[in-house]
């Protein structure tokens, strides 16, 4: 699977940019993405903000380190 070129912290800021009345394609333009890249984006992280990301990371690690030692 080709990697992304967006870290996850910035997709979340580029979806933070789109303000109200503005359209989204405009929005694409001017960070250089498509529209269906928008909208991947938007439908995996649409209501995160950065720190709840770091969080849900750190729970991820944790739980991995559980399995880990539990076995």
């Amino acid at each position: 699977m080709k990697p992304s070129r967006f870290s996850q912290h910035q997709i979340i800021w580029i979806l933070k940019g789109v303000y109200p009345g503005q359209k989204v394609s405009n929005a694409c333009r001017q960070h250089g993405i498509g529209q269906s890249t928008y909208s991947q984006g938007k439908s995996k992280y649409g209501g995160f903000e950065t720190a709840e990301l770091q969080r849900i990371k750190e729970l991820e690690a944790n739980t991995c380190w559980e399995k880990m030692y539990a076995d």
